[in-house]
């Protein structure tokens, strides 16, 4: 996702199913979800931090902060630059 596109990126960790795709939402979007049946375990994580337990009555509420994250660039390299060398693009 481009840094410059200002939206929230659902994404389930190890999904069971190929139908259970990130899903790309406005970032001035509400969001919230709740657990819709009785499972084994199901566990919250953000930003690949550590797993919060979840409960059959619990709510997750997200919506975009009101000061927004400041995040350090490397100066000579562009959103571009890192993305073709992770993704190998043009490697042979």
């Amino acid at each position: 996702m481009h840094p410059a596109v200002e939206s929230f990126v659902i994404t389930p960790i190890c999904p069971h199913m190929l139908s259970d795709r990130p899903l790309v939402i406005r970032d001035s979007s509400s969001i919230e979800m709740k657990l819709s049946a009785d499972t084994e375990s199901v566990f919250l994580t953000l930003d690949g931090q550590r797993g919060i337990p979840l409960q059959p009555a619990d709510r997750v509420r997200i919506s975009r902060a009101k000061e927004p994250l400041k995040l350090i660039q490397p100066p000579k390299k562009s959103y571009f630059d890192i993305l073709r060398s992770k993704l190998k693009w043009g490697d042979a």
